[in-house]
């Protein structure tokens, strides 16, 4: 069997890699990239502690890639931060400014100017083996409303505030490329603005039914999750895009709830195979699925959670 992508791994939280089978399963399944997702303060203390060093090590000797995903926004705009740049966060439809869990305003050039710098500190700190970065802003959060803002789509506006990040990126890593995350409220393709040389689409289908193929017809969540990636891939190129699915999101299927036991997922593999080849024939050449939570409670409390791992690699290959 042949792989359909030439990239194809999981999303995991770093806690999760307190599963000393991960090396070994990622080998024998043939994956060659692992990105890591939480706020940026606790990955910048991951890769700056021994455990992070250790598996910097361990995935260059394997040749597994590592990237870092990270909801970028959030972490570098506090109610400190509010008081003394005001202007720096969205005005709701109300006319009023806010700062919980905002995403910012991105006609203010001092508060574009800031980005800039936080995304080439996150470019030291958090460098991308494959030079390939995922700074995403907030979650599901809405964009500024004030005059200057208002015109623009929420997809635009991120675009916008992707622009000067990937300046700062480059500005230490100057292969640097950054997704853009069609996801949600950023689903609907751009028109005012035009996605820079660099900037490449990382299609996630949120709000797809799991159950059916992304491609059945006969479903109208994944019929209008299709009808929004065909019209990305005529604003992006295909050649550069990735889909960051959710086949294995333990978190997702457990409803991100803490407090009682994950969920078992068992991917089907004739849907991951249905989607897979979908994907391919769009022209999508790398593929990775969120995995969080996937730990070592979960591989203990399913114990045949790593064969299930195995045959939805498998799954992705033709």
């Amino acid at each position: 069997m042949r792989p359909l992508f030439d990239r194809h791994g999981p999303i995991l939280n770093p806690t999760d890699l307190d599963y000393d089978g991960w090396l070994d399963l990622l080998l024998e399944a043939g994956m060659n990239v692992l990105g890591l997702h939480t706020d940026y303060p606790t990955l910048k203390a991951w890769m700056q502690s021994r455990d992070g060093e250790a598996w910097c090590n361990r995935l260059a000797k394997a040749r597994i890639d590592l990237e870092f995903a990270i909801h970028f926004t959030p972490s570098f705009l506090s109610e400190g931060l509010f008081r003394k740049h005001p202007d720096w966060f969205p005005v709701d439809i109300c006319g009023t400014r806010y700062w919980e869990g905002a995403n910012p305003c991105t006609s203010s050039e001092a508060l574009l100017d800031y980005f800039r710098e936080k995304a080439s500190e996150s470019a030291r700190t958090l460098p991308s083996t494959t030079h390939r970065y995922h700074l995403w802003a907030a979650d599901n959060r809405p964009w500024c409303n004030c005059k200057a803002c208002a015109p623009f789509s929420p997809s635009e506006n991120n675009l916008r505030l992707m622009h000067v990040m990937l300046e700062g990126l480059r500005s230490v890593d100057p292969k640097a490329e950054l997704s853009y995350l069609a996801y949600l409220e950023s689903l609907p393709q751009p028109v005012k603005v035009k996605p820079a040389k660099g900037i490449y689409l990382e299609f996630a289908p949120y709000r797809r039914n799991h159950r059916m193929p992304l491609a059945d017809p006969g479903c109208r969540a994944n019929a209008d999750q299709m009808t929004a990636l065909r019209g990305l891939l005529t604003v992006f190129p295909a050649a550069q895009a990735r889909v960051l699915d959710y086949w294995l999101d333990i978190s997702l299927f457990s409803a991100y709830r803490k407090d009682r036991p994950p969920v078992e997922v068992i991917p089907a593999p004739g849907i991951v195979k249905s989607d897979a080849e979908t994907y391919a024939a769009l022209g999508i050449r790398e593929v990775t699925t969120f995995a969080c939570w996937m730990n070592t409670a979960y591989f203990r409390s399913y114990p045949q959670a790593r064969n299930r791992f195995v045959r939805f690699s498998r799954a992705t290959r033709k």
